[in-house]
């Protein structure tokens, strides 16, 4: 929630690291092309990949980290979502859990826009 208010916004610089710029102001965080490109990358990712499976085999959540430069969606990392035991206690995070409740079989329709 803090980045999408932000006003600046982290970009690769040129010379390495990242440089930290105002945010455009534009409403839109994902130009319609980009979000072309992420649904294309969910579709492309397990066959792209090996699958992330936990301890007994079965699939297991993604942690997937990526950006775009220049329009151009990149990869940055690809691991197995580890949980933290301590926000697994938070109260904040739990009420959030618990109103997701009845929600749980809910299909999402990976082919549009979000």
């Amino acid at each position: 929630m803090a980045s999408a208010t932000a006003l600046w916004r982290r970009a690769p610089a040129a010379g390495g690291g990242v440089d930290k710029l105002p945010v455009s102001g534009d409403l839109n965080v994902l130009k319609p092309d980009e979000i072309k490109q992420l649904i294309t990358l969910a579709k492309e990712l397990p066959n792209r990949f090996p699958p992330i499976t936990d301890d007994d085999g079965h699939p297991a959540p993604a942690d997937i980290e990526f950006g775009f430069l220049d329009g151009k969606l990149q990869l940055f990392q690809l691991r197995p979502f580890l949980e933290s035991r301590d926000s697994k206690g938070g109260a904040y995070l739990s009420d959030m859990d618990n109103s997701l409740q009845g929600k749980l079989n809910k299909t999402v329709n990976m082919q549009e826009v979000p």
